[in-house]
Formats: structure tokens, sequence, C-alpha cells
């Protein structure tokens, strides 16, 4: 499958004040202003270096035996790439999922495989490259990405007092675009620690739920000279947030958008993570998301 998607957007016609208008065709106004056009960067590039051989992702680390991931390029145009990949450890200086970072994976691994491992080996960092898709069939590895593509992204990391670990994606060239679309999926290892309580959290015998707790992610945007866009804001989504009955949001089982344009034109984003079960100064919920078809638009 082609990695880049082209597609322009043709706004719809809505009445106003309750009243409809009707257009002929001989009556139709000339379009002069060309539509937007995006490209949707999937992931499903046939010559990508997925996370394994396990959904553990041990080529995401130096010490791996074999050929490690470190980055992708991803192809937005035919002059400008995405680039996504791991961070550099500030401990060994070499390309290292554990200082944070976007891996490739294909795994969706929501339930133990076998009666000998432990009941929470499917939600535990062993099992941190896999997605939590209830739209997709658990093992199977394909078509638990966003519109049951196989291939998707997971990001790991946050800020935090311990240094910054958060995941980047950038684009080549310097170029600036807007980055304006991105969907979102919960990781197995984040579903299941939120949804049946975390034994390294502050609270290891509630639920994120039962402790009215949440959890955000946030996106921050710089330009080509690394200085941060929309005044340094970021923009935000809710995971879950369980602090109210009457406007609660519940963590979600399947793909979902989440809207990046009030960033404006970026070269690069940065993501974070933001919640409530903090200890020892740092995040305690784990701080992964899987995403997906990210809509970039390529011209006005």
């Amino acid at each position: 499958m082609n990695i880049i998607k082209s597609y322009r957007f043709i706004p719809l016609l809505v009445s106003l004040a309750g009243s409809s208008t009707f257009i002929s065709c001989d009556d139709e106004p000339e379009v002069t202003d060309p539509l937007p056009i995006y490209a949707v960067v999937d992931f499903e590039q046939t010559n990508l270096r997925p996370a394994g051989p396990t959904s553990f992702g041990e080529n995401l680390y130096p010490d791996y035996s074999g050929i490690q991931y470190v980055s992708a390029e991803l192809p937005v145009t035919k002059d400008v790439t995405l680039h996504v990949g791991l961070n550099i450890s500030d401990y060994n200086g070499k390309p290292d999922f554990s200082a944070g970072g976007v891996a490739i994976s294909r795994w969706n691994i929501m339930k133990n495989t076998s009666a000998d491992q432990a009941t929470d080996w499917w939600y535990s960092y062993q099992n941190q490259c896999s997605i939590y898709n209830t739209a997709s069939i658990s093992g199977a590895n394909q078509y638990a990405g966003a519109d049951r593509s196989s291939t998707f992204a997971v990001i790991y990391g946050n800020k935090s007092e311990w240094g910054d670990f958060r995941p980047e994606i950038s684009l080549s060239d310097n170029k600036e675009l807007s980055i304006e679309q991105v969907s979102i999926c919960p990781t197995a290892y984040l579903y299941g620690i939120v949804t049946k309580g975390n034994p390294f959290g502050s609270d290891p015998e509630k639920t994120l739920k039962e402790q009215n707790g949440w959890l955000k992610v946030l996106a921050y945007g710089f330009d080509a000279n690394g200085k941060p866009t929309n005044n340094g804001s970021p923009v935000e989504k809710y995971i879950c947030d369980y602090r109210s009955e009457n406007s609660s949001v519940d963590i979600p089982t399947t793909w979902t958008e989440w809207s990046l344009s009030g960033l404006g034109k970026v070269n690069s984003i940065k993501f974070d993570f933001e919640g409530s079960d903090v200890t020892y100064g740092s995040l305690a919920t784990p701080c992964y998301l899987c995403i997906d078809n990210i809509y970039i638009r390529i011209s006005e």
C-alpha cells in the first residue's frame, strides 16, 4: 500500500437560519480558489522495520543482537519526509526506546497468550508495543491500525523532573506545514493499567477510575528554528478523565481522531503526557499511545 494518500477536502453546503438553499448546476458559482490537499502518513510502507521479534520490541534497544530499529523516513510529498525514531539516551549516548521515541508496530496482543504466563502479562511493559483496539482480533497482528491497516506507531515518553523524554515527529529540510490531525488509540499496556490498576501507582489497590483520576496527551509545535508555535501552548486531548460522573471521559478501545491544527505550521511536534497518578515526581501511568493516519496539509 502506498503510504501517501492525497485528499481534497470539499466544504459542505449547510442551511442557514432554518432555510435551505439549492443551487442548480447552471447557477453553480465558479470555484476559483484551489481546495486544500492533504497527505496522509499511514505507516504502511513495506521497508519499515517494525518492533520485534516479540511485542516487547527487543530491537528498540542498543543491546539487541540483530539489526536495531532506530528511525524511519515516511514520504509526505516527493520532496518532504516525516521523520520518526528513538530518542538518544543520556545514559549510553545511543538511540534507545527507554529514553522515549516513536516505534513502528504491528502487534495487537490484548490478552494472555498461554496459561503459564502471569495474569497481568498482556498489560505489562513486556507487551508495550501492542495496541488495544477491540475492532481487531487479539494476536492477529494485522488490521489493528486505523482504517484496518496493519501498521501504526507507538509513542512513548514524557517530560518530568527526571528529564525530557518526549517522543517527536519532524519534517525534513526545515519544512513547515500544518499537521492537522492524527488518529490515536491506547496501547494494551496503557489500557490495562488504567482499567485494572497500577502496581507502581500511588494507590495500587484502585483503578484510575476508582481514584477519580485522569490522563491526557499534549502536543507542542515548533518551527524550523526550534521556536514554539501557538505562543508556546500545546493542543491537548484527555485519554481518560474520571473526575466527574456527568462529564467523564472513558479510555477508548478503538481509533479516535485528535485535531492538531491549533499548532499552526510546524517543522516538528513533541508529544507529552500529564495525569493525576504521580509518584516520586514522575507520572506513574504508562506514557504510551498509538498513532496513525497523520493528516498533513501540503497545499492551500
